[in-house]
């Protein structure tokens, strides 16, 4: 198989259709200096039940084009990437405008490397329909929230800023400071629980070798989240801690922290301003051990979250093989009120020479207006070259959230499905075409499913100034 057709086939199997179009366009040129990179790509679907509703929705067609520009650098002394795309969309049917331009979407990754420091800076801003169940299930590291799963009209906006900065890092001690703000916005939405939320945050902390097998530290975090729903709320979180790493042998080591958690929730409830304050005990105690494929963890966690302390017991291997890795880490979490619930992460990758196949699997406990919430979220990519410049893609995604405690909030299932073929017509021009189908269920009501096809043209280009 020629260079490019694994180049092609490693793109769809990874990035899906809609992210190959990239790769298709990246050559085997040396790493390292400046690039530009552009996309432009026409893609003409059909769905016959967008709005992804029981009993069907009108069906529509759409036709959308979309720009996308890269810059990327890269020399000993860091990295810069940058992204922005837009799409600008024309609809026939269906109950969205008939016009929209959704974007611009950015992202943005900076990092700067010293002698012993390092500063990383990342950004990002999204913009998709809030139906689009695709892009939910997208990120399996990130685990999902209840109103990922909503489905509903309009669009959800979702912007994060990140900068950290870390010094001695080789050193007998160092310091490392943080910064983070996200935002959450939904625009023309009707569902009362999609509620824009802001936060913003501060960590800091500073870590000392005391002895050439124990390194001890200190941290401190502060963040506040601001909820626009009736009650206007507003939370503020405090975290304060200390740790201990100690190296028991080359291979093997144990690290222990201790910390406090308070958080102060502030409403507005008939007309007056009531303030809550609750603090809680956070700790961890984990062992980590090197193997010669990979690394062996156990860990034993108790953090304090809005709905109460959720205590975690889990245990995860890394195991590196010729043709993949597999890396896992499983086990149950315990809420304040005796509920238990799956929490880890299962993933495998394997890449031979002419597929590639990947899994991932993520169960999580979050909170959700002081109830906890299980959630789970279960993504398969498989990818096979037909030919030199032909490539079959399947892909899979499924998500849940089911409230653990008595609540309003019923128990959310979406899942998608898709296969398409990508062909490479040249080495600028690539041809994708295929099926996807949607699924949504909410506790108590019928199930919605949809059926779409799409068939999509577009031409990359890269060059060195």
């Amino acid at each position: 198989m020629t260079r490019a057709a694994r180049r092609l086939l490693r793109a769809v199997a990874t990035g899906g259709l809609a992210a190959s179009a990239l790769a298709l366009a990246a050559s085997a040129q040396d790493t390292g200096g400046p690039r530009l990179t552009a996309e432009g790509a026409v893609r003409l679907a059909f769905d016959d039940n967008p709005s992804l509703v029981p009993g069907g929705s009108d069906s529509e067609v759409s036709l959308s084009n979309r720009l996308t520009f890269g810059l990327s650098n890269e020399s000993r002394a860091g990295s810069l990437s940058l992204r922005v795309s837009g799409n600008y969309v024309l609809r026939d049917g269906g109950t969205d405008a008939e016009r929209e331009f959704l974007g611009p979407d950015v992202d943005l990754s900076y990092r700067r490397e010293g002698p012993s420091s390092e500063f990383v800076l990342t950004a990002s801003r999204s913009e998709r329909d809030v139906s689009d169940t695709f892009s939910i299930l997208a990120d399996p590291t990130d685990p999902l929230s209840p109103s990922d799963l909503i489905i509903d009209e309009g669009t959800r906006v979702n912007t994060n800023i990140s900068a950290r900065l870390r010094t001695g890092i080789d050193g007998p001690y160092g310091f490392e400071l943080g910064v983070q703000a996200s935002q959450d916005e939904f625009l023309e939405t009707t569902n009362p629980d999609l509620e824009d939320e802001q936060t913003i945050g501060v960590d800091a902390g500073v870590r000392a070798r005391l002895s050439p097998i124990l390194e001890g530290r200190l941290t401190a975090s502060v963040s506040q989240t601001d909820t626009d729903d009736t009650e206007e709320t507003e939370e503020r979180s405090l975290r304060v801690g200390t740790g201990l790493t100690y190296a028991i042998s080359a291979i093997r080591e144990l690290d222990l922290t201790v910390g406090l958690a308070r958080i102060e929730t502030s409403r507005t409830i008939g007309g007056s301003r009531t303030t809550a304050s609750d603090e809680g005990l956070t700790f961890g105690l984990s062992y980590v051990e090197e193997r010669p494929r990979g690394a062996f963890s156990l860990s034993l966690t108790q953090d304090f979250l809005t709905s109460g302390a959720l205590t975690s017991l889990t245990v995860g291997q890394r195991l590196e093989q010729p043709l993949g890795a597999l890396d896992y880490s499983l086990g149950v979490a315990l809420t304040d009120d005796g509920d238990l619930a799956p929490v880890g992460r299962l993933s495998y990758a394997r890449e031979a020479r002419n597929s590639t196949f990947s899994t991932d699997l993520t169960a999580a406990v979050v909170p959700d207006d002081e109830e906890p919430v299980s959630t789970l979220s279960l993504g398969v990519a498989y990818g096979t070259a037909l030919t030199e410049v032909t490539a079959l893609s399947l892909s899979a995604n499924f998500g849940l959230t089911r409230p653990l405690a008595d609540g309003s909030d019923p128990e959310r299932r979406v899942a998608s499905f898709e296969v398409g073929v990508t062909r490479e017509l040249t080495r600028d021009w690539g041809l994708a075409a295929g099926y996807t189908g949607r699924y949504a269920q909410d506790e108590g009501e019928e199930s919605a499913w949809s059926n779409g096809a799409f068939m999509e043209i577009r031409r990359t280009f890269s060059i060195r100034p």
